[in-house]
Parts: C-alpha cells; sequence; structure tokens
C-alpha cells in the first residue's frame, strides 16, 4: 500500500482488522496499541497514524517507514484462473509436437490452483456451419434463447479467465477442426454485441495463448494465428502471444532441440 492509503494492483492490503484480513497475531498487537494510544480518526481514514503503529509496521517488514506514515505489509493474492485448453493438435506424429509444447505451457506457466478445462477437437468432431445450422441459430437468437446447447462452446468461452489454443501449421494456416470450433464461439450476446461503433467483446479473458508447430516455416505467413488473434481482439481478450516451433522437418533440423528450446513463459 502507498502512504496515500491506495492500494496498488494486484495487492491485497492488511491493516487494522476493520473489513480487511491479516493474521490474528498482528491484529491482536495492533488491539493492544490502539487501547494504549488511540489514534484520531481521521488519521487513519487517510492512512496516517502515531508512531507506535509505525513502529510495530516497522518491526514487521524491516523497512524504513516515515515518522507519520504507516507502510501497509502487502501479500501478493493470486486468484484462481479458469484456463480453457482448445486442443486442435490434429497430427500424424505421436505424440503430436503441438501437443508437447501446449503440455509444457500447462505445466510450467500456470499457477498450481489455477483449473485447466479441455476442448478436445479430435474427439468432438464438430460439424462446419452450413445454411440450415445458421437458420436454426438465427432462430434461437431471435427467440433470446443463449441458453441453447447449440451456443455451449461461446458461453463456455465467454467465462474462460485465459484461453490457450493448440493447432498445428496446416497449409498457412490451422487444421479446419479449429476454424469450426471458432464459428461455435461467435455469438451475438454471449462472446460479443454490436455497438454503434461496431463489435464490442463480452469475454473475460485476459490472454489468448496460440501454440503452434510447423515442419517448415511460418514466418510472414501465418494465416492461422492472425486469424486467432482477430477474433480475440474482436471478442475482447486482452492481449495475444505466440509460442511456436518451425523448421522441425526440414533436413538435418535437430527436432528435439528446436522443441526443448522454445520459451514458455
Amino acid at each position: 500500500m502507498l502512504p496515500s492509503g491506495k492500494p496498488e494492483q494486484g495487492e491485497h492490503p492488511i491493516g487494522f482488522c476493520w473489513g480487511m484480513t491479516c493474521p490474528a497475531s498482528v491484529c491482536a498487537s495492533l488491539r493492544s496499541l490502539q487501547s494504549r494510544y488511540p489514534p484520531d480518526p481521521l488519521q487513519l481514514m487517510f492512512g496516517r497514524v502515531p508512531n507506535p503503529y509505525s513502529r510495530l509496521q516497522a518491526s514487521l517488514r524491516g523497512k524504513r517507514i516515515f515518522d507519520t506514515d504507516i507502510i501497509i505489509r502487502k501479500e501478493k493474492i493470486h486468484k484462481m484462473k479458469h484456463i480453457l485448453f482448445i486442443d486442435g493438435c490434429i497430427s500424424l506424429h505421436e505424440p503430436s509436437r503441438t501437443k508437447i509444447l501446449c503440455e509444457r505451457y500447462l505445466a510450467e506457466c500456470l499457477q498450481k490452483d489455477d483449473i485447466v478445462e479441455r476442448v478436445d477437437l479430435k474427439e468432438l468432431n464438430i460439424q462446419p456451419m452450413t445454411g440450415e445450422r445458421l437458420a436454426m441459430r438465427q432462430a434461437l437468437l431471435d427467440a433470446g434463447n443463449l441458453e441453447a446447447e447449440m451456443f455451449s462452446f461461446a458461453r463456455q468461452f465467454q467465462k474462460a479467465d485465459r484461453v490457450v489454443i493448440g493447432a498445428p501449421y496446416w497449409d498457412l494456416s490451422m487444421p479446419a477442426a479449429v476454424k469450426a470450433y471458432m464459428e461455435q464461439i461467435m455469438v451475438c450476446g454471449i462472446t460479443f454485441r454490436y455497438t454503434e461503433t461496431g463489435a464490442a467483446g463480452l469475454c473475460k479473458a485476459d490472454k489468448l495463448v496460440y501454440i503452434m508447430t510447423a515442419e517448415g516455416f511460418a514466418d510472414g505467413q501465418n494465416f492461422g494465428f492472425e486469424y486467432a488473434e482477430g477474433i480475440a481482439h474482436m471478442l475482447g481478450v486482452k492481449e495475444c502471444r505466440l509460442i511456436y516451433a518451425q523448421g522441425l522437418d526440414v533436413e538435418g533440423a535437430d527436432t528435439e532441440k528446436i522443441l526443448e528450446d522454445v520459451e514458455m513463459c
């Protein structure tokens, strides 16, 4: 917490147990000091308290403080995230090299209490949109039925705190199964809405991570990632990141080393 009394972003202030939480021992010590040296209410309101409180905080933090400003101890609080992993790792390789990178990311770059929900596109066999399915979807939207089963992927995507997509580099783009999935999540009223200035995203995710491997080289023609990035921005996802390994099947390539050298986090 800053001397002004405002907590820094992502930090949880621990103060005088008035609407906040703190270790019981600290609460007891502060209550003892309060009874001996009652502060002026206005001083507490603006984060300025007499020296006895400052001395206690100094002993807790071991840092220099100002005579009249209390520096509140800070604890980083991690909010459990809901990670949505879209597994489009369709490959002749066993295991899929894209899947190897995806599993590394999930193991190395998440917090231990994050929850990973997996959508295996290889098993689901999602069909692309046809005229008949488009008419069905529009009828549901006109009726305001956003809870229909047809929109389950869109609702799932909208609620995720982070999205990870695994998709090998196919024909300058992505597997058709991943594109078919993208069509399922584009639902007005769930993942985006229209305003006077255009589309506005409704999704919670702070980041979309696109993980890809290529037999050759994708630089300059990575249209799969560019498409996913465009969709993410339209849906309100704040950041997109590409993690990839390329040149895996080029003559003389050390495939294992190329995969190992990919920077995950």
